[in-house]
């Protein structure tokens, strides 16, 4: 957790809060809102709850790293580029907007609300590394540079609907290593996919080398791998009700060889290998 106090906006503030973060001081912080008014610089990220809905937008023109800490149930303190953190409570729903530059998004394992995180990367080379529990459903839009979405093995995910991620037209990367259980469907789309340069794309990779790393899909889990060039998914102790993969063009392989896997059904479609437990 980013080093820094906290400060809990005042009453005033709970319906509609909005926080524009540069580099402050927290009695800098404390000041403002004593004012009354905010007055804050435009080139820095833009923090706005109206009600339950917590949107956070990146920076359009300089580089940040936003990570959210969760302190119970709709509580979560939010801090840019390891400054002052703040604290938001009775939040329901979490949107986040990247900017054009090459961000980073860390999501605590700690946090923790009721409704719907939506994720939307910018044109940047972004990293976003994604943790905690949402009781409906977890959407993610990854933008067209080369993106890195992930979940560590610090951390778990629990999604209380469906949870789907599209990527763009980069050479994106989705690994998770961590402990994931969707309740409904996943879907992971990987769009283009690489298009120019050397080399294939990368592997979609839902293991941490048998070290960690369970994941339990309520419904379906269905993969669509890039239409460009080729891809490979590595698939360890995942299970559902169903597993569909689509391949793009060239060669695509899925490799379940790693075990611990379980499905009532497997559907592949341009997959030209698999490898399965011997």
């Amino acid at each position: 957790m980013p080093k820094g106090g906290k400060h809990r906006p005042t009453e005033a503030f709970t319906e509609i809060v909005m926080f524009t973060f540069s580099k402050r001081t927290l009695s800098h912080v404390m000041s403002l809102l004593c004012l009354g008014a905010l007055t804050f610089d435009a080139s820095a990220a833009e923090i706005q709850q109206k009600g339950t809905h917590l949107k956070i937008q990146f920076d359009k023109d300089v580089a940040e790293l936003i990570e959210i800490e969760g302190s119970g149930l709709g509580s979560m303190s939010i801090s840019v580029d390891s400054g002052v953190a703040i604290e938001f409570t009775n939040v329901r729903n979490l949107s986040i907007k990247g900017g054009d530059q090459d961000d980073i998004l860390v999501i605590a394992d700690s946090v923790e609300i009721e409704g719907n995180l939506t994720l939307k990367s910018g044109a940047g080379e972004d990293e976003m590394y994604v943790s905690g529990t949402y009781g409906k459903n977890v959407k993610v839009n990854l933008g067209d540079g080369n993106d890195t979405y992930q979940g560590d093995s610090s951390g778990a995910m629990h999604v209380g609907g469906s949870y789907s991620v599209k990527c763009g037209k980069g050479a994106d990367s989705l690994h998770w290593d961590q402990d994931i259980s969707v309740d409904k469907s996943m879907s992971l789309n990987e769009g283009a996919g690489r298009v120019t340069g050397p080399g294939n794309n990368h592997d979609l990779i839902m293991h941490n080398d048998g070290l960690t790393g369970i994941y339990s899909i309520g419904k379906k889990l269905s993969i669509k791998l890039a239409k460009k060039r080729s891809q490979d998914v590595e698939l360890q102790n995942v299970s559902a009700d169903q597993l569909v993969i689509r391949g793009g063009k060239e060669t695509n392989t899925v490799d379940l060889s790693g075990g611990g896997n379980s499905f009532g059904k497997i559907k592949l479609k341009k997959i030209e290998t698999l490898l399965t437990t011997p």
